[in-house]
C-alpha cells in the first residue's frame, strides 16, 4: 500500500544527500520512489532550490527511483521547491 519503508537522515547539502539516499534506496529491493524532506530552522526558501530540485529529480530518475516530491519545512512554513520550476506535481502519478 505504499506506506513507506525507510527513513534516511543526513546533514549533507541536498545534492550530496541525493547521492547518499539513492545508494541507500538501491539496497532496498522494495524501494519504488522517494519523498525527500528537508528542515531549515532559519529559512524556508533557498536561492538554488529550483535548480537543486531539477538536478536531484534527474539524479533519482537516472537511478530508476523516481523523486515524488521534495518538501522543505523552515521558519516560513512548508513549501515544495518544485513550485519554483515548471515541473508538474507527481503525487497523482505514484500515489
Amino acid at each position: 500500500h505504499h506506506r513507506g519503508i525507510s527513513l534516511i537522515k543526513t546533514c549533507k547539502p541536498v545534492r550530496n544527500a541525493a547521492h547518499l539516499i539513492i545508494g541507500e534506496a538501491s539496497q532496498l529491493q522494495t524501494a519504488q520512489y522517494v519523498v525527500l524532506a528537508t528542515t531549515r530552522p532559519r529559512q524556508s526558501v533557498a536561492f538554488a532550490d529550483g535548480d537543486d530540485y531539477l538536478a536531484i529529480t534527474q539524479l533519482f530518475s537516472h537511478a530508476g527511483i523516481p523523486l515524488i516530491e521534495w518538501v522543505v519545512l523552515g521558519r516560513g512554513g512548508l513549501y515544495c521547491p518544485r513550485s519554483l520550476t515548471d515541473a508538474p506535481s507527481r503525487w497523482s502519478t505514484f500515489t
